[in-house]
C-alpha cells in the first residue's frame, strides 16, 4: 500500500540552517519541512 516506505531511494536534497528548511526525497515523493518559528514559505 505504501511502497515509498520500502523504497531504497532516500536522498536529502537540501538543507538550509538559516531558513531552517529541509527537503528530502523518498521513493517518488518529495518532503519539505519548515522548522522556522516565525517564517513561512510558499511555492510559486
Amino acid at each position: 500500500r505504501f511502497s515509498f516506505l520500502a523504497s531504497t531511494k532516500q536522498i536529502v536534497s537540501s538543507t538550509n540552517n538559516e531558513d531552517k528548511v529541509i527537503v528530502f526525497e523518498r521513493g517518488d515523493l518529495v518532503f519539505v519541512f519548515n522548522f522556522h518559528p516565525e517564517n513561512t514559505y510558499e511555492g510559486p
